[in-house]
Parts: C-alpha cells; sequence; structure tokens
C-alpha cells in the first residue's frame, strides 16, 4: 500500500503493488481458504458448547472479540503497513462491523445459546441462499443457473444431514426458548450474507488483514452495547466475576473464538470473495455441518450415522456445482489480470465495473 501510494504520480502501478488488492491467485488457493474458513467455523461450534456452559452469551462474545482485535491489528500492521481507511469507507466499515461482527457472530452465539448447536447447523445453508437473492436483488452479482443448483443442493444436503442423522448436542445450554433462538439464527444469516455482499467495495481500497482488523474495530461497538445492557444488574463486577471464575478450558474456547474464527477465518473469507465473489464464497457455508459432525465425533464420541454420510454426499456435489459447473456453463469467472509491457489491470469477465484503488491512479483520475 505505501509502495502504491508513493508512486502516485505514475500512470500505473506494478503488478506487486496491485497483486495485494485482488491480483489473479491461483484457484485451488482461493478454494482451499474457504473450505479452510468452514472448517475453523465448525471448530468453534464444538467449542463454543463448552464455553457457554461457564460464560453468558455477551461476556463470551465480547471476550472473544478482545482477543481477536488486537491480534488481527498486529497481524495488519506487519503485513500491510499502518492503512488508515479514508473518512469515505468509514461509515461502510461501521456496517460491516454491524453485520458481520455484531449481526453474525453475536447473534449466532445467542441464537446458539437459546436453541442448539443443531439448530445453528439447519440455519447455516440459508446464508448462500439469502446472499443468492440478494445479489440479484441488489444487482452486485450476476447469479447463474448452476450456482443456484449448486446452493440447492448443498442446502438439502444440510437439511438431510441434519434431519436424517443427527448433529451436535447442545451440551450445557439451556434450552430457553427456541422461537427466540431461531430468529436470532435467521437475523444472523442475514447479517453474514450482508457482509458477505457489502465488503467488496472495501476490499478494492484496502487489503485484507487490514480491512478485517477495522471491521472487527467497529464491531466492538454493538458488542459492548450488549454486554453492558445484558450485565447492567450486576455491573463491572457481575462483568468480571464470571472472567475470574471461568476455567481455563472456557478461557481457550474464547481464544480459539477470537484468533481462528474471529481472525484467521474472515481472513480466509475476504480473501475468497475478493476472487471468486461472495455467493461463490457463501455457497461454502453448508460444509458447516458436515465438519461439524466429523469433529463431534472426534471430540465428543459421536460416530456419523448413514444419514450424515448422506447429507455430506449432497453437500460436496452442490459445492462441485458452485465452483466449477457453473464456470464450464459460461456463468462467468472471478476478475484476471492482464499484464503488458507498460501497465497492469483488472479484466472483469462480465459487465460488472472494477475500481482499482485510488493510489493506482494518476493525479488527474484517469
Amino acid at each position: 500500500f505505501m509502495g502504491c501510494a508513493a508512486s502516485r504520480s505514475s500512470a500505473t502501478c506494478t503488478s506487486s503493488q496491485i497483486a495485494g488488492y485482488g491480483g489473479a491467485a491461483p484457484r485451488v488457493l482461493v478454494l482451499c481458504a474457504l473450505v479452510g474458513a468452514q472448517l475453523i467455523f465448525s471448530g468453534f461450534h464444538v467449542l463454543s458448547a463448552i464455553g457457554l456452559r461457564e460464560l453468558a452469551p455477551s461476556i463470551f462474545s465480547l471476550l472473544r472479540l478482545l482477543i481477536a482485535m488486537p491480534a488481527m491489528f498486529a497481524l495488519a500492521v506487519c503485513h500491510d503497513g499502518w492503512v488508515m481507511p479514508p473518512l469515505r469507507l468509514q461509515p461502510l466499515l461501521c456496517f460491516l462491523g454491524l453485520t458481520g461482527v455484531g449481526g453474525s457472530m453475536g447473534l449466532g452465539i445467542a441464537g446458539m445459546y437459546y436453541t442448539s448447536a443443531i439448530n445453528l447447523a439447519i440455519s447455516q445453508p440459508l446464508q448462500p441462499v439469502l446472499t443468492a437473492f440478494l445479489t440479484v436483488a441488489l444487482k452486485i452479482e450476476r447469479v447463474s443457473a448452476g450456482k443456484c443448483a449448486g446452493i440447492a443442493i448443498s442446502a438439502a444436503g444440510c437439511v438431510a444431514l441434519v434431519a436424517l442423522g443427527g448433529g451436535i448436542e447442545g451440551g450445557g445450554r439451556p434450552w430457553r426458548s427456541p422461537l427466540l433462538g431461531d430468529l436470532l439464527l435467521l437475523c444472523n444469516c442475514v447479517g453474514m450474507a450482508l457482509y458477505l455482499l457489502l465488503q467488496k467495495p472495501a476490499l478494492r481500497e484496502l487489503p485484507t488483514f487490514t480491512l478485517t482488523a477495522w471491521v472487527l474495530a467497529w464491531g466492538l461497538l454493538p458488542m459492548a452495547v450488549w454486554c453492558a445492557v445484558d450485565q447492567r444488574r450486576g455491573g463491572v463486577a457481575g462483568l468480571l466475576a464470571p472472567l475470574a471464575n471461568a476455567s481455563s478450558l472456557a478461557w481457550g474456547c474464547a481464544a480459539y473464538g477470537g484468533l481462528m474464527a474471529s481472525g484467521v477465518a474472515y481472513v480466509l473469507v475476504n480473501f475468497g470473495v475478493r476472487h471468486v465473489g461472495a455467493t461463490t464464497a457463501a455457497s461454502f457455508v453448508p460444509l458447516q455441518p458436515f465438519f461439524s459432525a466429523a469433529l463431534s465425533a472426534l471430540v465428543l464420541e459421536e460416530l456419523p450415522t448413514p444419514g450424515q454420510a448422506l447429507g455430506g454426499a449432497a453437500i460436496v456435489v452442490g459445492m462441485y456445482f458452485v465452483t466449477f459447473a457453473s464456470e464450464a456453463a459460461g456463468s462467468g469467472a472471478a476478475p484476471r489480470l492482464s499484464t503488458s509491457a507498460s501497465k497492469v489491470v483488472l479484466l472483469p469477465e462480465d459487465e460488472e465495473s472494477v475500481m482499482l484503488p485510488a493510489a493506482c491512479k494518476r493525479s488527474d483520475g484517469r
């Protein structure tokens, strides 16, 4: 970023400079990043069931974020240097923090607390469905028949996985209000869908690590408000006492959520959205119940059933349709790099405009 900014007087940026903002990446690397993100999220589903036995959802969510934010800022500074987003991007970053952190992280944990992990697993396929709907409604991306078919197959596989094979038990979490919990999980999916879609303008101007760090910073505001309202009767003592009495296992679960689920996984998702678009990135979400079933067998000693195997197979088939069959049908691909002796530009496969970072434009605006 600094090197690119230093060359504003020149007409173009080098390929290494532009690569940090969305240059071409090997497709296998992008797919591995998206699969890895879902594996991290699935691990958090299992571990959060343990952490919520000792900590309230608001305290657990805030602790998770307080661990994630400084770690992500340190990583962003080491990798990208200190990058201050322009003022015109701050409202967007604030909204991303509200939807991606407050709406997705906070509501997901609260919904799981009031229902169970099995309800959380059922709700996750709503994310790609809602993302595909919003891309069409807002005219952000073109959704092909192949992508829609893949999303539908993946969602059907997820339903079969849960309905026929059971799921992860919500051990230790009270079943207080299933209806309220399901509504919170629905809002969780809407928040994640909006986060996947609306981060694209910021991804064109900010490096991935920097964007994730600032989104976490803005997300601290709704989390702090939620925690203050939830713990208003106990005051500061009501907030600190559970933390002091929490076991090392509960702290470890929160640390995993902060460093991995709130940090590394979000970086991987942002990386995937940059290269393959929001709809394709969201289509990997149905992998979460599949991974959760496998982790449940390893950690909780719950063996997968034939129904789980059937659902997992359908999820993989749906993922294949989304990532490969849609491209074979000519649905359009991610932006590619075109290089010449004098300049490097991003060429979109469809008619969607691609905006280069302001630092990479000439002073006359061209």
